[in-house]
Protein backbone atom coordinates (compact mmCIF):
# COMPACT_ATOMS: atom_id res chain seq x y z
CA UNK A 1 0.00 0.00 0.00
CA UNK A 2 1.59 3.56 -0.51
CA UNK A 3 2.50 5.73 2.60
CA UNK A 4 -0.93 6.66 3.66
CA UNK A 5 -1.48 6.99 7.59
CA UNK A 6 1.81 5.34 8.29
CA UNK A 7 1.92 4.13 11.85
CA UNK A 8 4.30 5.80 14.13
CA UNK A 9 4.51 3.02 16.66
CA UNK A 10 4.74 -0.27 14.71
CA UNK A 11 7.32 -1.48 11.69
CA UNK A 12 6.78 -5.00 10.85
CA UNK A 13 8.76 -7.92 8.75
CA UNK A 14 7.40 -11.05 7.58
CA UNK A 15 10.48 -13.23 6.33
CA UNK A 16 12.59 -9.79 6.39
CA UNK A 17 10.49 -8.15 3.76
CA UNK A 18 9.06 -4.82 5.49
CA UNK A 19 4.71 -4.51 5.34
CA UNK A 20 3.57 -0.81 5.48
CA UNK A 21 1.75 -0.63 8.79
CA UNK A 22 -0.80 1.87 8.63
CA UNK A 23 -2.72 4.07 12.01
CA UNK A 24 -6.59 4.78 12.63
CA UNK A 25 -7.64 6.59 15.91
CA UNK A 26 -7.65 3.34 17.41
CA UNK A 27 -6.02 0.56 15.70
CA UNK A 28 -3.12 -0.25 13.36
CA UNK A 29 -3.05 -2.55 10.37
CA UNK A 30 -0.66 -4.18 7.81
CA UNK A 31 -2.52 -5.58 5.01
CA UNK A 32 -0.16 -8.39 2.86
CA UNK A 33 -0.29 -11.79 0.91
CA UNK A 34 0.98 -15.01 1.71
CA UNK A 35 0.89 -19.13 1.88
CA UNK A 36 2.86 -21.49 4.03
CA UNK A 37 5.11 -20.94 6.71
CA UNK A 38 6.42 -17.90 7.27
CA UNK A 39 8.21 -15.42 10.85
CA UNK A 40 7.04 -12.33 11.52
CA UNK A 41 8.59 -9.50 13.11
CA UNK A 42 7.45 -7.08 15.43
CA UNK A 43 9.37 -3.81 16.23
CA UNK A 44 7.00 -2.01 18.69
CA UNK A 45 8.04 2.30 19.24
CA UNK A 46 7.21 2.17 22.73
CA UNK A 47 7.80 0.38 25.70
CA UNK A 48 5.61 -2.46 26.66
CA UNK A 49 6.05 -5.72 29.07
CA UNK A 50 4.26 -8.44 26.92
CA UNK A 51 2.05 -9.08 24.06
CA UNK A 52 -0.22 -11.05 23.45
CA UNK A 53 -1.59 -12.80 20.04
CA UNK A 54 -4.34 -13.71 18.89
CA UNK A 55 -6.84 -15.75 17.89
CA UNK A 56 -5.94 -17.95 20.80
CA UNK A 57 -6.41 -21.21 18.34
CA UNK A 58 -3.36 -20.12 16.18
CA UNK A 59 -1.31 -21.10 19.60
CA UNK A 60 0.97 -19.18 18.79
CA UNK A 61 4.40 -18.06 20.72
CA UNK A 62 5.75 -14.45 20.56
CA UNK A 63 9.21 -14.46 21.73
CA UNK A 64 10.92 -11.37 22.77
CA UNK A 65 14.44 -10.61 20.96
CA UNK A 66 17.49 -8.89 22.87
CA UNK A 67 16.76 -6.06 20.75
CA UNK A 68 12.77 -5.34 22.13
CA UNK A 69 11.76 -7.03 19.05
CA UNK A 70 8.57 -9.57 18.94
CA UNK A 71 9.08 -12.73 16.54
CA UNK A 72 6.56 -15.37 16.58
CA UNK A 73 5.97 -18.31 13.47
CA UNK A 74 2.53 -18.15 11.66
CA UNK A 75 1.27 -20.39 9.26
CA UNK A 76 -0.60 -18.23 6.24
CA UNK A 77 -2.99 -17.12 5.59
CA UNK A 78 -4.78 -16.09 8.66
CA UNK A 79 -5.42 -12.45 10.62
CA UNK A 80 -3.20 -12.42 13.73
CA UNK A 81 -3.86 -9.52 16.29
CA UNK A 82 -1.26 -8.40 18.25
CA UNK A 83 -2.35 -6.37 21.70
CA UNK A 84 0.90 -4.82 23.50
CA UNK A 85 0.42 -4.61 27.51
CA UNK A 86 -3.39 -5.54 26.86
CA UNK A 87 -4.38 -2.32 24.93
CA UNK A 88 -7.21 -2.17 22.85
CA UNK A 89 -6.73 1.27 21.57
CA UNK A 90 -2.98 0.56 19.85
CA UNK A 91 -3.87 -2.75 18.79
CA UNK A 92 -1.96 -4.25 15.99
CA UNK A 93 -3.84 -5.90 13.16
CA UNK A 94 -2.09 -8.60 10.63
CA UNK A 95 -4.28 -9.28 7.74
CA UNK A 96 -2.95 -11.98 5.36
CA UNK A 97 -4.60 -13.32 2.62
CA UNK A 98 -3.31 -16.05 -0.24
CA UNK A 99 -2.23 -14.41 -3.19
CA UNK A 100 -5.05 -14.13 -5.68
CA UNK A 101 -5.56 -17.25 -8.07
CA UNK A 102 -4.91 -15.86 -11.83
CA UNK A 103 -8.03 -15.04 -13.28
CA UNK A 104 -10.37 -15.60 -16.25
CA UNK A 105 -9.74 -13.02 -19.12
CA UNK A 106 -12.23 -10.25 -18.84
CA UNK A 107 -13.35 -7.78 -21.64
CA UNK A 108 -11.35 -4.60 -20.52
CA UNK A 109 -14.85 -2.76 -21.11
CA UNK A 110 -16.18 -4.54 -18.23
CA UNK A 111 -13.37 -4.27 -15.78
CA UNK A 112 -12.66 -1.23 -13.33
CA UNK A 113 -8.54 -1.37 -12.10
CA UNK A 114 -6.94 0.14 -9.72
CA UNK A 115 -3.66 -0.34 -9.47
CA UNK A 116 -0.68 0.00 -6.94
CA UNK A 117 -0.77 3.82 -5.11
CA UNK A 118 -3.55 6.43 -3.84
CA UNK A 119 -6.50 6.49 -6.04
CA UNK A 120 -9.63 9.10 -5.14
CA UNK A 121 -12.74 7.61 -6.33
CA UNK A 122 -15.87 9.34 -4.72
CA UNK A 123 -19.25 7.71 -5.11
CA UNK A 124 -18.86 5.31 -8.28
CA UNK A 125 -22.64 3.95 -9.24
CA UNK A 126 -21.65 0.33 -10.74
CA UNK A 127 -23.59 -1.56 -13.36
CA UNK A 128 -24.39 -4.98 -14.44
CA UNK A 129 -21.34 -7.23 -15.75
CA UNK A 130 -18.82 -4.72 -14.28
CA UNK A 131 -15.54 -6.05 -12.24
CA UNK A 132 -13.42 -3.78 -9.68
CA UNK A 133 -10.44 -5.02 -9.03
CA UNK A 134 -8.42 -3.48 -6.15
CA UNK A 135 -4.49 -4.74 -6.76
CA UNK A 136 -2.34 -5.41 -4.07
CA UNK A 137 -0.56 -1.88 -2.65
CA UNK A 138 -3.69 -0.12 -4.58
CA UNK A 139 -5.48 2.46 -1.82
CA UNK A 140 -9.23 3.56 -2.83
CA UNK A 141 -10.72 6.30 -0.92
CA UNK A 142 -14.45 6.05 -2.15
CA UNK A 143 -17.30 4.06 -2.39
CA UNK A 144 -19.22 1.86 -4.57
CA UNK A 145 -23.04 1.25 -4.90
CA UNK A 146 -25.35 -0.31 -7.47
CA UNK A 147 -29.29 -1.15 -7.51
CA UNK A 148 -30.81 -3.34 -9.90
CA UNK A 149 -28.07 -4.49 -11.72
CA UNK A 150 -26.79 -8.40 -12.03
CA UNK A 151 -23.14 -9.88 -11.81
CA UNK A 152 -21.16 -7.06 -10.07
CA UNK A 153 -17.97 -8.15 -8.17
CA UNK A 154 -15.27 -6.54 -6.10
CA UNK A 155 -12.51 -8.08 -5.99
CA UNK A 156 -8.69 -7.89 -5.10
CA UNK A 157 -5.83 -7.71 -2.39
CA UNK A 158 -6.00 -3.82 -2.45
CA UNK A 159 -7.30 -1.14 0.57
CA UNK A 160 -11.35 0.52 0.07
CA UNK A 161 -10.90 3.59 2.47
CA UNK A 162 -14.33 5.08 3.10
CA UNK A 163 -13.65 7.56 5.51
CA UNK A 164 -15.35 10.48 3.72
CA UNK A 165 -16.79 9.16 0.69
CA UNK A 166 -18.01 12.06 -1.47
CA UNK A 167 -19.85 11.87 -4.63
CA UNK A 168 -18.15 12.72 -7.77
CA UNK A 169 -18.95 16.41 -8.57
CA UNK A 170 -19.97 16.91 -4.59
CA UNK A 171 -17.36 19.77 -4.27
CA UNK A 172 -18.26 21.87 -7.31
CA UNK A 173 -22.09 21.25 -7.89
CA UNK A 174 -23.28 20.06 -4.45
CA UNK A 175 -24.36 16.45 -5.37
CA UNK A 176 -25.95 14.70 -2.61
CA UNK A 177 -24.60 11.48 -1.53
CA UNK A 178 -26.74 8.65 -2.15
CA UNK A 179 -24.37 6.40 0.46
CA UNK A 180 -22.75 6.42 3.74
CA UNK A 181 -21.83 3.05 3.06
CA UNK A 182 -18.48 2.07 1.51
CA UNK A 183 -20.48 -0.92 -0.40
CA UNK A 184 -23.66 -0.41 -1.17
CA UNK A 185 -25.93 -3.31 -3.32
CA UNK A 186 -29.76 -2.56 -3.95
CA UNK A 187 -31.84 -5.18 -5.38
CA UNK A 188 -28.86 -6.97 -7.25
CA UNK A 189 -28.51 -10.37 -8.43
CA UNK A 190 -24.87 -12.47 -8.25
CA UNK A 191 -23.00 -9.68 -6.34
CA UNK A 192 -19.29 -11.19 -5.41
CA UNK A 193 -16.80 -9.38 -2.70
CA UNK A 194 -13.43 -11.12 -2.20
CA UNK A 195 -10.41 -10.15 -1.23
CA UNK A 196 -10.67 -6.70 -0.15
CA UNK A 197 -9.64 -4.43 2.89
CA UNK A 198 -12.26 -2.26 3.94
CA UNK A 199 -11.69 0.86 6.92
CA UNK A 200 -13.17 3.55 8.20
CA UNK A 201 -16.51 3.43 6.96
CA UNK A 202 -18.40 6.28 9.50
CA UNK A 203 -21.66 3.54 9.40
CA UNK A 204 -22.17 -0.02 7.73
CA UNK A 205 -19.17 -1.51 5.70
CA UNK A 206 -21.12 -3.75 2.78
CA UNK A 207 -24.87 -3.59 2.83
CA UNK A 208 -26.56 -5.74 0.41
CA UNK A 209 -30.59 -5.05 0.34
CA UNK A 210 -32.82 -7.28 -1.05
CA UNK A 211 -30.25 -8.73 -3.00
CA UNK A 212 -30.08 -12.55 -4.13
CA UNK A 213 -27.07 -14.51 -5.22
CA UNK A 214 -24.36 -12.63 -2.37
CA UNK A 215 -20.97 -13.99 -2.20
CA UNK A 216 -18.49 -12.64 -0.14
CA UNK A 217 -15.35 -14.15 1.35
CA UNK A 218 -12.12 -13.26 2.59
CA UNK A 219 -13.05 -9.70 3.16
CA UNK A 220 -11.74 -7.70 6.18
CA UNK A 221 -13.48 -4.86 7.43
CA UNK A 222 -11.69 -2.58 10.13
CA UNK A 223 -14.14 0.73 11.62
CA UNK A 224 -13.17 2.72 14.71
CA UNK A 225 -16.10 5.35 14.97
CA UNK A 226 -17.93 4.90 18.29
CA UNK A 227 -14.77 3.15 19.68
Amino acid sequence: CPDVGLSPLYRVFVDGREIAVHAAPSYHFAVFTGRGSGEVRILANMPFRHVALRPRRLALEALRQPDGAVTFAAEFPCNIIAEFDGGLKNALFLLCNPPEEEQPALPEEGVIRFGPGLHDVGEMELRGGQTVHLAQGAWVRGSFFAHGQADVRICGRGVLDSSAPEPAGAAGGGAERKSRHALLFAQCTGVIVEGITIVNCPTWHVVPVACDGVHISRVNILGHHGT
